[in-house]
């Protein structure tokens, strides 16, 4: 009874020890990232579409490696931070992303669908959407 017991725990300890180890992503509510800002248009004022900047913050106690943002207006524009391995976002830094929403018109009184994806250090991964308002500089 014991040896099966025993062979019943060491077995349920390796499942969990391998779901552990293939899907590391960060607990719904610890998003790793804030939002500071999403801010538009900005000057000059081009015919192609309004420039919007999307600016966030590091609030996890760990290096991020890997960073995006999909802002889902008529359509998805995506927004690339510069952010690596060899050029991490360190804990409490800020980074922004301007871009150019060609063919993208907002109202900044309606609030839109703000995805944010990325990858931390030590391989957990994150993807959250939220809702937001673009602000006039």
């Amino acid at each position: 009874m014991l040896k099966r017991l025993t062979l019943g725990i060491v077995i349920l300890g390796i499942i969990a020890v391998s779901l552990a180890a293939c899907s590391r992503s960060t607990p719904t509510g610890q998003q790793p990232v804030e939002i500071l800002s999403v801010k538009g248009p900005f000057e000059p004022y081009t015919p192609a579409g309004p420039s919007v900047e999307i600016t966030l913050e590091n609030t996890s106690v760990r290096n991020i490696i890997s960073l995006n943002a999909t802002l889902e207006l008529t359509k998805e524009f995506n927004f690339k931070f510069d952010v690596s391995p060899s050029k991490p976002l360190l804990p409490a830094e800020t980074i922004s992303s301007r871009l150019i929403l060609i063919g993208g018109g907002f109202s900044t009184e309606t609030s839109y669908p703000l995805q944010i994806k990325g990858e931390i250090e030590d391989g957990t991964t994150f993807d959250y959407t939220e809702q937001v308002q673009i602000i006039e500089p």
